[in-house]
């Protein structure tokens, strides 16, 4: 996801220059030089970035890429005069965030007089070696280019290039797309253990479904008024049924409710409650004490009330989940107010029955407050057929409840679906970077965020959009 940031800022500077919509130049570039570029990579990399050098935004991703994958051995100076055929981004380990550069100079001249200004550090499997800054290395073998940001990288890369068997092909890289088309300037497919869920996410693989998941394709393209991102996560389906998917199947895209800078749309509320307790249960974990606690007298089900929430939702937050509120119907409104009255009126009973730490009170005339150990587990307002749930006490619990619909983002056909406010982005790429405040002019010309994804037991594919204004 870093990478498709780094695309996205580097694609809005490019526009305003070459807005030419260049659909297929991936499909006429040399296809032996996209070989060669591949050559270099194992196959079993957690991910792996093909990039049309000849597209008009390569120059600015490469520029913004290559200088952290070499280490600082290349600047976007000596990449430009090289470019025109694929490029090959590959990261190797994801803890480290170690990488490689693979390419062939599209200009042998130009590729020779880089070379001159580099610093030699002997040969090695046919190829020259350069030293570069903090012990990056350059490596050049015929028009081929290697870059990394030690030697130790390079030479494996030309390890690899040596056994005719053992390393990426262009057929294998189309086969992991996933069926996204391979002519897409920017195509990336991942590992999404490797890559992103062990590193970044790791309570996903808590999840059957997490530990089902197979591989990763994403691409990025301009098209229309923004930047599209189509994707896909495949999963072993004979590991897993309907039940254990993060939200629900079908191509009927939920409604979204509400204005917050971040709006989830989601299909089977207790679906996805199930999944993100199992995710992170020490955050869910209130809920769970809560029940414990409860004697079996007073008859209340936490588990079976969020369980019986299987229509639609919408989840929303100011602060990118840090805090969220959920709205949903659920098909008894009189089994969540019964319940949360019978214990508010128990309230003093519970503390003479010892449970001290668990406090219910109302809020209002519709709104109630857990608190569990002096700390704020969740609010819950009823209004009408309408439920609110949340753990932030900022959350206006009515207004959330009849908050008017939103747009459904453009070609929605799922069970999830996404909206996020043009600052709110802003502000998620300056945390992710920490960007200047002299990038707010680049940073002015972002859109709104949209995006939908469609679960099933085989992947889940979706797309993103970004308006660019």
């Amino acid at each position: 996801m870093v990478v498709a940031a780094v695309a996205v800022l580097v694609i809005v500077l490019a526009r305003g220059g070459d807005n030419n919509d260049r659909g297929g130049s991936a499909a006429t570039q040399n296809a032996n030089t996209r070989a060669e570029a591949l050559a270099y990579v194992p196959p079993n990399t957690p991910a792996i970035i093909g990039v049309d050098t000849d597209s008009p935004s390569a120059s600015l991703l490469l520029g913004a890429l290559v200088p952290r994958i070499s280490g600082g051995a290349l600047t976007a100076n000596d990449i430009s005069p090289l470019l025109g055929n694929e490029a090959v981004v590959a990261l190797l380990d994801p803890r480290t965030q170690r990488g490689q550069l693979s390419m062939v100079a599209k200009d042998p001249d130009a590729l020779r007089a880089l070379a001159r200004r580099l610093k030699p550090n002997g040969s090695y499997r046919g190829a020259q070696l350069y030293a570069g800054p903090q012990g990056s290395a350059i490596a050049i073998k015929g028009q081929t280019l290697l870059a990394a940001s030690d030697d130790a990288t390079v030479r494996r890369a030309l390890d690899t290039g040596a056994n005719k068997t053992g390393h990426m092909t262009p057929a294998q890289f189309d086969r992991r797309l996933a069926g996204l088309p391979p002519t897409a300037d920017i195509r990336a497919i991942f590992d999404p253990k490797r890559a992103v869920v062990r590193n970044s996410l790791p309570g996903i693989l808590n999840t059957r479904w997490g530990r089902s998941l197979t591989n990763g394709a994403a691409e990025l393209t301009e098209g229309g008024t923004g930047l599209r991102v189509p994707f896909a996560l495949q999963t072993d389906a004979n590991r897993i049924n309907d039940l254990d998917l993060p939200f629900g199947t079908g191509a009927q895209p939920p409604t979204i409710r509400g204005s917050a800078p971040l709006l989830i749309g989601v299909k089977d509320v207790a679906r996805l409650i199930a999944f993100l307790r199992r995710v992170d249960p020490t955050r869910f974990g209130q809920l769970d004490s809560f029940q414990r606690q409860l004697p079996s007298f007073l008859r209340v089900n936490v588990d079976g009330l969020l369980n019986d929430l299987n229509g639609d939702g919408t989840i929303s937050s100011a602060d990118r989940l840090q805090h969220f509120a959920v709205r949903t119907n659920p098909p008894d409104p009189n089994a969540w107010r019964q319940p949360l009255e019978r214990l508010t009126t128990l309230s003093g009973v519970l503390q003479n029955l010892g449970i001290d730490n668990v406090k219910l009170d109302e809020e209002g005339a519709n709104g109630y407050r857990l608190v569990v150990d002096d700390q704020l587990a969740a609010r819950v307002g009823l209004f009408g057929p309408t439920l609110v749930l949340t753990d932030d006490a900022r959350t206006n619990l009515r207004a959330t409840a009849t908050a008017p619909p939103a747009p459904t983002p453009p070609g929605a056909r799922g069970g999830l679906t996404l909206r996020m406010t043009a600052s709110e982005g802003r502000r998620l790429l300056s945390s992710i970077f920490g960007l200047p405040a002299s990038a707010g002019a680049v940073l002015d010309r972002l859109g709104d965020l949209t995006g939908w994804a469609r679960a099933s037991t085989a992947s889940v594919r979706g797309e993103l959009e970004l308006g660019l204004r």
